[in-house]
């Protein structure tokens, strides 16, 4: 049983995360709200049976609606790289702040907000400040809170080494024995949900990766099994990224962002607080990399 009653509105519902907190929340018995940017996107998640509602991050007053009536929010939406009018200032900085401005007004009993590790400190992308700006935000408004930081976000691993898989090579950015620290999108969905009655998660900023310290050769590894042969690794070094972001600061700051977020990936050990995790969400097991890539294959 959980000590949750009241509509959940989710943000980002239609993302690999989103959608994952919004199914969670409906098998739960809680009422959801799934903000989605277009129309199209609402069929599948009704389906689910949720309430879908169309809004905009970047367009406060679509979000109003969205937010009458609801006991807690979830915020899932973000652009870790600016595309077209979206960037991380727009959607993760000042998107978050009118969501929680609007959350203050509506009375919402708790918010959670999905940032990422190395918000407090990467500052070579812009998405690492702007998730910390939310967060600060978030922290001052009064509201109850939750602010989970997701560590290496499996999917998006998978993907990338299941191209190199196919290739026989997979490029690493920067050290290939620097560790790297995952999260399930299951498992930080689950988080999320527990995250609106767990009393141990409140007022907590909590960095969520697992223990595995997987390094490149570790990962690679693990999907040549799958793939049933070797994967070559090669070595990108980051100074090459470093040098190239120089011009492009000026003449196509997009791209300039890009590479820093490589960066940050190839430079930075991004690791979590297990330990804080399971004191905050008491009975909380990780789920392992391989286990997760090879359930996605069952």
């Amino acid at each position: 049983m959980n000590g949750w009653n009241g509509t959940v509105l989710v943000t980002g519902a239609a993302g690999t995360l989103g959608r994952r907190i919004v199914n969670n929340l409906v098998k739960k018995g809680i009422p959801v709200r799934a903000l989605v940017r277009k129309a199209e996107q609402m069929d599948d998640l009704c389906h689910l049976g949720a309430e879908g509602v169309v809004g905009d991050m970047t367009d406060k007053a679509s979000l109003v609606p969205a937010v009458v009536g609801v006991a807690g929010i979830i915020s899932a939406a973000g652009v870790v790289i600016s595309k077209g009018t979206d960037s991380p200032e727009r959607v993760d900085f000042q998107g978050n702040r009118d969501l929680i401005d609007l959350a203050v007004q509506a009375n919402v009993r708790h918010f959670t907000l999905i940032s990422m590790i190395g918000a407090q400190f990467v500052r070579s992308a812009s998405v690492f400040p702007a998730k910390f700006h939310a967060e600060q935000y978030l922290r001052q408004s009064g509201l109850t809170w939750t602010v989970l930081r997701g560590g290496a976000f499996m999917p998006t691993y998978q993907q990338a080494w299941e191209r190199g898989g196919k290739a026989g090579r997979y490029d690493v950015v920067g050290n290939a024995n620097k560790p790297v620290y995952f999260i399930s999108p299951d498992d930080l969905a689950d988080l999320a949900l527990r995250s609106l009655w767990e009393s141990g998660a409140r007022a907590k900023t909590l960095d969520i990766a697992n223990d595995e310290a997987l390094t490149a050769p570790d990962v690679a590894a693990i999907h040549s099994r799958l793939f049933n042969r070797p994967i070559r690794l090669r070595r990108l070094p980051t100074i090459l990224l470093k040098v190239a972001r120089l011009p492009l600061k000026s003449i196509n700051p997009t791209a300039a962002d890009f590479l820093g977020f490589l960066q940050a990936v190839g430079d930075t050990i991004l690791d979590g607080r297990p330990d804080m995790v399971r004191q905050a969400f008491p009975g909380f097991e990780f789920e392992g990399y391989e286990g997760y890539v090879t359930r996605g294959k069952e």
